[in-house]
């Protein structure tokens, strides 16, 4: 009975609260764009704001929460980005929010959001010359806390192939947009279930696994090597695959694809592209000023519910990524955590960086959401006598390009120990011919019994050739 009254009071507390915030908060002009031509959705929000305090709450219902793999936000007149709390998820209502910091009393902000897996294939399972239908479920209304005066969706399809959607006066429908309002007076958490039904042909391309080894070394290289786990999110194929008909369709749209495009550093040189079977020579590269894109082909188009794994990977001149501070004389590294591919999203991502041995008063900065651990790898030359290479592993989930992380790793290096292992490498040779060297003089000087026994042998040969002659 106390837990109840408590929480009856608590809710009571809350809702005056939100009366209070919501009083002086109004959203004067609320428009949405929501950007779903390929298998990820953007939506782009625009608020006019006002009677804002020095934060504005950004509320997302909670099941369209967990799809959000990126979100930020500028204001009209600020070329800095806002700062955005992360997500705190409701313990009275289903919804979660981020607190937006806001520094004019009447801001025009745009938050933009960026969902992953948030479009359903309806048809779960296809044929393969089916059409790929996906749904998409939103609300015709701006879900927010504060009242609403005006405000308008707009829907930006892959295609105008529109199977259905739901209707709420006003709305029009021109190809493949669909505009939805302008709705006036929204009360404050209102909601209404809109749902569209349409063709999406889009690669629906996931990296469900991505594992990325980066080793660094003072002696003028830098490898990179991706292996990635690739699977179509789309619907399932059902039934068999028919190569005759893949090949007298393959002009026309189809709901699987055939190829990722991956974007190099211009000064990536030994490239490579296979699988557990081998080499893959079904990739092409060309140059696009300062960066090689690379386009490349699994052994077979992907459908819906396939999986392909394969390995990339290439150098780069050291001195294109490492760096060193001139004030601290700190050895400086920084790389993108994110995969070279374009257009897709990342389930898992592992990142392995081997730093040289012998690092020391290592620092990371790392970005959100990120987590990190230590280890040591011993290759070649390395000994647990010297350490070993230390190597820093990160690890994030439902990653996308809009995040645009950055990973910085700074250390110290002394310049003697670059000399190390080459000093280890000529001790190796020298011990090696020394040991051979004596080996080779000890086993040719015979010994003096052995000089006797060979002259008695010689002897008694001698006198036996002689008796034989006479």
């Amino acid at each position: 009975m106390q837990r109840f009254i408590y929480w009856c009071l608590a809710l009571l507390a809350t809702a005056q609260i939100s009366t209070l915030v919501t009083a002086s908060t109004v959203n004067k002009e609320v428009l949405r764009t929501i950007d779903a031509t390929s298998s990820i959705v953007r939506v782009t929000t625009e608020i006019k704001v006002t009677g804002a305090s020095k934060e504005y709450l950004y509320v997302v219902p909670t099941d369209s929460a967990k799809h959000i793999a990126y979100i930020g936000g500028k204001a009209k007149g600020i070329k800095t980005p806002l700062e955005i709390s992360p997500p705190e998820e409701s313990t009275i209502g289903n919804y979660t929010q981020y607190r937006v910091k806001v520094q004019d009393a009447n801001p025009t902000i745009k938050i933009i959001t960026v969902l992953t897996d948030v479009l359903e294939p309806y048809p779960a399972e296809i044929f393969q010359l089916e059409r790929q239908l996906v749904k998409l479920v939103d609300s015709h209304y701006y879900y927010s806390m504060y009242p609403t005066s005006a405000q308008k969706t707009i829907f930006k399809l892959a295609s105008s192939a529109v199977e259905s959607y739901t209707r709420k006066v006003p709305h029009t429908s021109r190809g493949s947009t669909i505009s939805m309002g302008p709705y006036l007076d929204v009360e404050p958490q209102a909601y209404s279930r809109c749902v569209v039904h349409y063709e999406n042909h889009a690669p629906f391309a996931k990296l469900k696994t991505v594992r990325t080894d980066i080793e660094v070394s003072h002696w003028g290289s830098v490898s990179v090597e991706e292996v990635i786990e690739l699977e179509h999110a789309g619907a399932k194929l059902k039934g068999g695959f028919s190569r005759f008909d893949y090949q007298m369709r393959r002009t026309e749209d189809s709901h699987s694809f055939r190829s990722l495009l991956a974007v190099l550093p211009g000064e990536a040189t030994s490239i490579f592209y296979r699988d557990q079977i081998g080499n893959i020579s079904s990739s092409e590269l060309r140059r696009v000023e300062t960066e090689i894109e690379m386009e490349v082909q699994p052994r077979f188009p992907m459908f819906g519910g396939w999986k392909s794994q394969f390995y990339l990977g290439y150098r780069v001149p050291t001195e294109s990524m490492l760096f060193i501070d001139p004030i601290s004389g700190r050895y400086q590294l920084k790389f993108d955590f994110y995969t070279m591919f374009e257009d897709v999203w990342v389930g898992d991502l592992e990142v392995k960086l081997v730093l040289p041995e012998g690092c020391s008063d290592i620092k990371v900065e790392l970005p959100s959401s990120t987590t990190s651990s230590w280890t040591r790898r011993y290759t070649y030359l390395d000994s647990k006598l010297n350490g070993g290479r230390p190597v820093l592993i990160l690890r994030g989930k439902n990653l996308v390009a809009e995040l645009d992380s950055v990973v910085l790793v700074s250390y110290s290096f002394g310049a003697s120990r670059i000399l190390v292992e080459p000093c280890m490498l000529c001790a190796t040779f020298f011990a090696f011919f020394c040991i051979c060297s004596f080996i080779a003089r000890t086993s040719a000087v015979p010994k003096n019994d052995e000089v006797g026994l060979a002259g008695t042998d010689a002897a008694v040969a001698d006198k036996d050739k002689k008796t034989k002659a006479e």
